[in-house]
């Protein structure tokens, strides 16, 4: 089998050794590249293409959501773990919306992980077994079928923004804003004039 580059990142350098020494006991092929800055691991990944990423959900500057959702816009095959203490519903759905394929907490990380890996590895997603949320939620698999710039103008619309002040933030016409807006609708399945302001607002936090 060939060498699989892995990316592994958490600011806490001990609990950081642990887990490098978890997975290179058990996955042998794997090629494991370890950092406690989320930024020297994304530059690193500028040089270096990672068939898997392991990253802690809360740490300074970029948190570990942002940089998963980084690093799928320069390798969109990448395989991602999210590693956290949250057991909140909103979070996790959040991380699944973003496109996240395991999610696994950090009490059970020694137990899971391992699990976590191989399932995420086989193409399946990987959630710790918690009644708060359920992956085929309807929501999120709507959500998931927009694109990151169809998020961001959902996001300028949870805001309270208009169409005018969209198109500035993003560099674009107000046309393009429209026709963004008419197609987050279509996917979404609204109807009516104000349908698309109040499902941005009642779902902002997963936004």
């Amino acid at each position: 089998m060939d060498k699989l580059n892995v990316l592994l990142v958490d600011d806490h350098p001990i609990f950081l050794k642990g887990l490098v020494e978890v997975i290179q006991d058990e996955f042998h092929d794997f090629v494991i590249h370890s950092f406690s800055s989320p930024e020297l691991a994304f530059d690193s990944a500028k040089s270096l293409k990672y068939n898997l990423a392991i990253s802690d959900l809360d740490m300074p500057k970029m948190n570990g959501i942002s940089l998963i959702t980084e690093l799928k816009i320069l390798y969109p095959e990448i395989l991602t773990i999210l590693l956290t203490m949250h057991k909140e519903q909103d979070i996790m759905r959040s991380a699944l919306v973003n496109g996240i394929d395991g999610y696994v907490l950090k009490d059970d990380v020694v137990d899971e992980l391992v699990i976590a890996i191989e399932e995420v590895l086989k193409g399946n997603k990987y959630i710790s077994e918690l009644e708060v949320i359920n992956e085929q939620d309807e929501q999120i698999e709507e959500l998931k079928s927009l694109t990151k710039t169809e998020l961001l103008v959902l996001k300028g619309i949870s805001d309270n923004k208009t169409s005018k002040e969209i198109a500035n933030d993003l560099f674009v016409s107000l046309k393009t804003i429209e026709n963004h807006r008419n197609n987050i609708s279509r996917k979404l399945r609204l109807k009516g004039s104000n349908s698309l302001l109040k499902f941005a607002i009642n779902n902002k936090n997963l936004l």
